[in-house]
């Protein structure tokens, strides 16, 4: 089952890995993101198959609202499949201004 077809926001789709979070940080829906993670208790540290955080995809697709918000929520120290902390992938992709809003740190 596709997880964009079920009932469950947690679910993850079994080809990609990702889920509803990643999906609306993808599209920067702000306020979609901020609902799954205040409300529906969505883990903002979730990777996908290619060990993407939903933060990844803010930053990828210039959302600086969404890496705003998930900054706040996010293990910046964890890293994708090529190694990218998500600073890395700002600044890989030329979003210096995001670099910012990505705190360095552990844990929340």
């Amino acid at each position: 089952m596709n997880a964009l077809e079920c009932d469950n926001v947690h679910a993850q789709d079994p080809l990609t890995g990702r889920n509803a979070l990643h999906n609306a940080a993808f599209f920067g829906h702000l306020n979609v993101v901020q609902f799954l993670v205040n409300e529906m208790k969505m883990n903002p540290d979730i990777k996908d198959k290619q060990g993407d955080l939903p933060i990844h995809d803010a930053i990828r697709f210039n959302h600086l609202d969404v890496v705003q918000f998930l900054g706040t929520h996010t293990n910046s120290r964890i890293r994708n499949m090529l190694g990218e902390k998500p600073v890395d992938t700002a600044i890989s992709y030329g979003n210096i201004k995001m670099v910012k809003y990505i705190p360095e740190r552990q844990s929340l």
